[in-house]
């Protein structure tokens, strides 16, 4: 994704929810590769007293002389049956 699709995006997500926030459980690392699990927490326009998960993320990055080199992203969107505020527990890394 370059720089203004980024921008774009965000940009989109203020115009949709009153609020947008990324919980990190997990980071971890072996060797040269960062794996990292979020999830979204939203709060919309329309009911900012509510906050929802909405959707699940694990991204896979491979470091290369100390920078971002290569990723995937795999997301699954938070199902009805999910807890949104305890769907996994936090690891201390």
């Amino acid at each position: 994704m370059h720089q203004k699709e980024i921008v774009d995006t965000f940009e989109e997500i203020s115009r949709t929810y009153d609020e947008l926030r990324i919980e990190v459980s997990h980071v971890l690392e072996d060797e040269n590769f960062v794996t990292i699990r979020y999830k979204y927490y939203i709060r919309t326009i329309e009911n900012p007293d509510e906050e929802l998960g909405i959707a699940h993320f694990i991204a896979i990055w491979e470091i290369k002389d100390g920078k971002l080199y290569r990723g995937h992203q795999i997301s699954q969107p938070v199902m009805s049956i999910d807890d949104s505020n305890g769907t996994y527990n936090k690891v201390k890394v």
